[in-house]
């Protein structure tokens, strides 16, 4: 993929590639699985900057529930640590523990060249509710922050998810966009999210805690975001939502921006016909920064009619 840039009071093209190889153990290894793969991300291909990494796994399970992996591998980039190290071996152990096939922990920790690093996951489905925090640890870019962020779904126009074509998963895409600059990083993100879904009303609440920790620039940063998401089905036609959103925003540096967001929105959608609907949206959105300038406030009102051949 290729990222656009501003630079100079022009833009810029900035080429960017991701690619991986993986190889996975087939049937013949039940008990003690194992893979290999390599990565090569390129972050600026015109100047060759990215990283480039290569691990073996081997895991080895005991029952159903209990499972070890151990990690071994090499990374080589242009990716800086603060020990002024670039490159390095690397080695992880995961431990997983699945009590049931609707839960799920997974604790890990290792040692690569930007220090010692750990990573979580706990995962837990009921019939009405489920329940997700992660946790984890890996250097990035403006670019591929950008495009891994995972906050909202894509639809098309029709209403219909967009999925990979790959994975077949659903395309998310963020509806905030961080304060970023052309270095890498070493980035450092717990998310947890809870849904709830009863009747006619579903609620799902999420929370994001990201820290960056720059290669070059002296810009170090961390986002505390959580947003609310209500729907409810009001009668056979007739459905309403409502969304709450926070966002705290703090940097280090001598050229530091830290400012607090806010955003809340309401809406209703009426079913006119088996192919047409009618939907209403009321929304505002404000920011306040300690920097002069920096402040704004957003409401919009945004009506919406759609026919479905």
């Amino acid at each position: 993929f290729t990222a656009d840039t501003a630079g100079d009071g022009g833009r810029s093209t900035q080429p960017t590639r991701d690619t991986r190889v993986r190889i996975s153990s087939g049937s013949n290894f039940v008990n003690a699985p194992w893979g290999l793969e390599w990565r090569r991300q390129l972050w600026d291909a015109d100047n060759d900057e990215g990283l480039g990494s290569f691990s073996a796994s081997l895991s080895y399970i005991f029952s159903r529930r209990y499972r070890v992996t151990g990690i071994v591998g090499y990374d080589d980039g242009d990716f800086v640590a603060r020990n002024g190290r670039s490159r390095g071996a690397r080695w992880e152990v995961r431990f997983l523990w699945q009590p049931k096939p609707t839960s799920s922990v997974r604790v890990g920790g290792g040692q690569a060249f930007f220090g010692d690093f750990g990573s979580l996951g706990v995962s837990h489905r009921h019939k009405r509710w489920v329940f997700n925090v992660d946790y984890s640890v890996s250097v990035e870019t403006a670019t591929t922050e950008i495009a891994t962020q995972q906050i909202v779904a894509l639809e098309d126009p029709f209403g219909n998810p967009i999925t990979d074509p790959f994975t077949g998963e659903v395309i998310r895409a963020s509806i905030t966009t961080p304060a970023l600059i052309d270095d890498s990083f070493l980035r450092s993100r717990l998310r947890t999210s809870i849904a709830y879904n009863k009747g006619r009303n579903y609620v799902r609440g999420e929370w994001l805690i990201t820290d960056r920790d720059y290669s070059r620039g002296d810009l170090d940063s961390r986002d505390n975001q959580w947003r609310l998401n209500w729907r409810r089905t009001l009668s056979g036609r007739l459905s309403g939502s409502a969304q709450v959103l926070f966002w705290d925003h703090s940097e280090s540096g001598d050229s530091s921006f830290d400012y607090t967001q806010q955003g809340a929105s309401v809406g209703l959608t009426y079913r006119l016909g088996g192919r047409s609907d009618l939907s209403a949206r009321l929304a505002r959105q404000a920011r306040d920064a300690q920097l002069d300038g920096g402040d704004f406030t957003e409401n919009r009102v945004t009506l919406e009619l759609r026919f479905r051949l």
